[in-house]
């Protein structure tokens, strides 16, 4: 397999992955959105976010597979893109 981090006008990344033997190719998309309804994008960064303040975000795949699904295990800010950079602020951990 093969993934390649596609950078997008909003500052999210999309990850594309292409399988060998004709497997087929995949794309996960990752919005963040201003309030529960999922209606208002948020299109300007960085979004100030207050302590306590909830945050909605979306997350589909686009491929040939109907099946495939995806589900965010862990998410976190920092100050980086390295998954490993440090400090770090869990959003979802576990899920």
């Amino acid at each position: 397999m093969t993934c390649s981090m596609i950078p997008t006008s909003n500052n999210f990344k999309l990850l594309f992955c292409s399988f060998p033997d004709g497997f087929g190719n995949f794309t996960y998309f990752m919005d963040m959105y201003e309030d529960e309804s999922n209606n208002a994008t948020v299109t300007e960064f960085p979004k100030v976010i207050g302590l306590g303040q909830k945050m909605y975000f979306g997350f589909r795949v686009e491929s040939g597979d109907s099946e495939l699904v995806v589900f965010p295990d862990v998410c976190k800010a920092t100050t980086s893109s390295s998954f490993d950079s440090t400090p770090l602020h869990l959003i979802i951990e576990d899920a």
